[in-house]
């Protein structure tokens, strides 16, 4: 699955790994984003 975090909304990170947050959405989605964002 495939989603975007818009610049206002929250996310909650979980885990950094090297360049790499696991993030937590408020709407409860999972996923990843690099560092650079």
């Amino acid at each position: 699955m495939i989603s975007q975090a818009l610049m206002w909304e929250k996310v909650k990170i979980q885990e950094t790994s090297e360049n790499w947050h696991q993030i937590k959405m408020e709407d409860g989605y999972e996923g990843w984003m690099h560092n650079f964002y």
